[in-house]
């Protein structure tokens, strides 16, 4: 009985769960027992990079695949996935609002109550409960009936707050959580049991960027002093494998037992009580540790130091002997080591357990090549705090050690934490850093090769999920592709015929979720997000579509027109399918372009080429502005230039029509064969080598250009043309300057955009008959 029950099971709370399906998330009082890790996102995508990230925190999550396979069968409003160490096993618990059923689940048991169900793609049972509207779907059914709620008031109260799009959040036990990217000692709580820790993540490409929250314990209290600007950014060498940095507290007493070190080190409490940051750092010869403090000039004789035994680029060096022991909290910031040499300088003091590496962080700090200098902090240094009271680093060499089967591509962590009143702030990341990517303009993040040679070229959609962009193409067997802005084939379609002009996006249900529209020459799609058709769409047409797909959303309420265009007539639909009463255009003559909806103060116009004349018209399809001039039009598209309607004539001049319906014509000295482009106020041409940005002209090879496309990203206008034949492609600013990097190898025009919501841009581009390349702009 394929679904059947299943369906009964959820039928009584979809109605409830859609009037809810988008406040805040979920909270915790559904879950059973007590998690280990709890996850709220809506990217499935990447629950692989979620499982990665919670491995940071010393979290394991088993049976990721299943729950992915299980969200694929299920579709939730904002589902909490729960983790636990059920018995020495890994167990999982999804919570949430059902939307969608899709027909891939069996039921094996007929019990309301509590029942069994088999995915058809696994091999193990999964078991659900209803409780209220939520439905707990999980993998032990011990769990799945245990009725007892998990209780955490500061994610209850943290989950009201709205994450980022493309944002994950996560709660971590505290009592399983000791931060294995701080290298702080993992006997040591530094959280409070009954909250856990809250983490809210993003994952992109090339890292994983988190900022966290949990309430202090008593002990935390006393160990992290309020965020400060570090000095010893300064001083660590940015050669260093790992390091860890401290701000000392205020209030940091050498005499009281809780924090001192131990009374057999007296030198070092002294050392200690007078810095205000100290850093133990791991070379390749060696490991230090670095005091910064406010007066280094008697630190010598405090610590009844000998005369030096060695002088290093006039600093002397000391012999000092201390083997560090975890006897005090404060040694939790310090490695297990036996110390033989100090130097000190401009307030900093070393020691170090080699003095090959006493020269070597010399060496740095007197080249100045430490962390704070580094490409590589000042790369990721806006992803960072300034102030903050901890903070560690670690190369790829000690993340690979740590997390030996998640993290081998990743070379760089930071890691922060920022004591502020009763609660600790964590923000970092863990990224893969390029070296050389200071001296490379563009980058490439990712390729695909298809199926089959291609014949459109690369658009970009939004993705209403994680808030980037994604890919959209199409073969000669009219196979259309939705790929990733980190180049995986997400979902291919095949369709009746080639999709006729760009793909539009609307939000039929109002709901956030968009939904892809467009025509081939016969028919009119609509399809959700996994390339679904959308009823009642697609709808075939009898009579041939002889132009791109129009949508238009007067008044930016979501209630949307599709207009197409066959020969000389125009059919307006809803989102419905069905024909829009009031809009009765009356043909005369052959449509030539496509009909574009411009809106001028608070007038609407829908303007299209019909023979020789541009036909204006209101919302109902009639004659709003009637220029009875005749025009010889170019095979360049009607634009809004200038609040006027501007193209081009077949003999290269400017055609503007206004408002009130009066023509002018302006000489731009273009031939015949000429293409133009324009926004409100920019206007582009382009003729055999010449490509004219507003009053700047650019002299290019000669060649086949693309049509020019101009976009306006980080307040900065771009120009973008391709050379088909020398196979270049060419991006220029709005002062008719190549951008450093350009041109570069590509077969078609290109596309420029913001995929990940980072600051850098991403341009996309066709480099042969069947694959694409996403770049990234430096």
């Amino acid at each position: 009985m394929r679904n059947l029950l299943l369906l009964l099971f959820l039928s009584g709370l979809l109605q409830g769960c859609m009037e809810s399906a988008f406040k805040n998330k979920a909270e915790t009082n559904f879950l059973p027992g007590t998690p280990v890790t709890i996850i709220s996102t809506q990217d499935f995508q990447n629950l692989d990079a979620l499982s990665t990230n919670a491995a940071l925190f010393g979290q394991t999550m088993g049976y990721m695949d299943m729950v992915a396979t299980i969200l694929d069968s299920v579709e939730m409003d904002n589902p909490l996935i729960a983790f636990y160490d059920q018995d020495s096993t890994n167990a999982f618990v999804i919570s949430g609002a059902p939307i969608l059923v899709e027909d891939s689940l069996e039921t094996t048991q007929e019990d309301i109550e509590l029942a069994r169900f088999n995915i058809m793609s696994l091999d193990t049972p999964i078991y659900i409960r209803s409780q209220d509207d939520h439905i707990l779907i999980g993998n032990d059914s011990l769990l799945i009936a245990d009725k007892t709620a998990y209780k955490n008031e500061l994610l209850n109260k943290l989950s009201k707050i709205e994450t980022p799009d493309g944002a994950s959040s996560l709660l971590l036990n505290s009592s399983q959580t000791f931060l294995p990217l701080s290298f702080i000692d993992k006997s040591l709580t530094l959280f409070s049991p009954e909250d856990g820790l809250y983490l809210t993540n993003t994952t992109t490409r090339d890292q994983i960027k988190f900022t966290g929250l949990a309430k202090q314990d008593s002990l935390s209290l006393e160990l992290f002093s309020e965020p400060q600007i570090s000095e010893l950014l300064n001083v660590i060498p940015e050669t260093s494998n790992q390091w860890q940095l401290t701000q000392i507290p205020v209030s940091w007493n050498p005499q009281t037992a809780s924090n001192a070190f131990s009374e057999e080190q007296d030198s070092i409490n002294i050392l200690a009580s007078a810095c205000l940051e100290m850093a133990s750092v791991s070379l390749n010869d060696g490991d230090l540790m670095i005091f910064h403090l406010n007066d280094a000039s008697q630190i010598a004789d405090q610590l009844n130091l000998q005369d030096p035994i060695d002088t290093y680029r006039e600093t002397s060096i000391y012999k000092y002997e201390w083997s560090s022991r975890r006897t005090g909290n404060l040694q939790v910031f310090i490695p297990e080591q036996s110390y033989e040499f100090l130097a000190v300088t401009n307030n900093n003091v070393f020691i170090s357990n080699s003095k090959t590496s006493l020269e070597s962080c010399l060496t740095a700090y007197f080249n100045e090549r430490t962390v704070s200098k580094s490409n590589r902090y000042k790369d990721l240094a806006s992803e960072l705090r300034t102030k903050f009271s901890y903070m560690s680093y670690a190369n790829g060499s000690t993340i690979n050690t740590l997390f030996p089967e998640k993290t081998t591509a990743y070379n760089t962590s930071f890691f922060q934490i920022s004591k502020e009143r009763d609660f600790i702030h964590l923000n970092g990341l863990v990224a893969k850093y390029s070296a050389s990517r200071r001296a490379l303009p563009t980058e490439q993040l990712a390729s695909l090769q298809l199926d089959k040679e291609l014949i459109t070229s690369p658009q970009l959609v939004k993705n209403h999920i994680n808030g980037g962009m994604d890919i959209l193409v199409q073969d000669v067997e009219n196979t259309l592709y939705l790929i990733s802005n980190q180049g995986k084939l997400l979902w291919k379609k095949r369709l009746n015929g080639q999709v006729l002009g760009e793909v539009a996006q609307i939000d039929m249900y109002k709901n956030g979720r968009l939904q892809l529209a467009f025509c081939t020459q016969n028919r009119l799609y609509v399809l959700d997000r996994n390339g679904k058709e959308v009823a009642p769409f697609s709808i075939r047409f009898n009579d041939p579509i002889t132009q791109p797909l129009s949508v238009f959303d007067y008044d930016n309420k979501r209630d949307y027109r599709l207009l197409l265009t066959q020969g000389r007539e125009l059919l307006m639909l809803n989102t419905k399918g069905k024909r829009v009463k009031g809009f009765n255009y009356k043909p005369n003559l052959n449509i030539s372009s496509q009909p574009k909806h411009f809106r001028v103060g608070r007038r609407d116009y829908i303007v299209f080429k019909a023979g020789k004349s541009m036909k204006i018209l209101n919302r109902r399809g009639q004659i709003r502005i009637n220029n009875k001039q005749s025009i010889d039009f170019s095979n360049n598209e009607i634009f809004l230039y200038q609040n006027q309607f501007s193209t081009t004539s077949s003999n290269g001049e400017l055609v503007q029509i206004d408002t009130k319906g009066k023509l002018k014509r302006s000489s731009l000295n273009l031939p015949a064969e000429h293409q133009l482009t324009t926004t409100s106020k920019t206007l582009v041409t382009q003729t055999e080598n010449k490509l004219n940005i507003k009053l700047k002209s650019v002299d290019l090879d000669y060649g086949i250009y693309t049509q020019p496309r101009i976009y306006y990203l980080n307040d900065k206008i771009y120009i973008t043309t391709t050379d088909q034949q020398s196979k270049k492609v060419y991006l220029f600013d709005s002062q008719a300057k190549p951008i450093k990097g350009f041109p570069v190898f590509g077969t078609s025009s290109g596309v420029l955009g913001n995929l990940d919501n980072n600051r850098n841009l991403e341009f996309v581009l066709q480099t042969d008959e069947r694959s694409i390349s996403i770049l990234r702009l430096r």
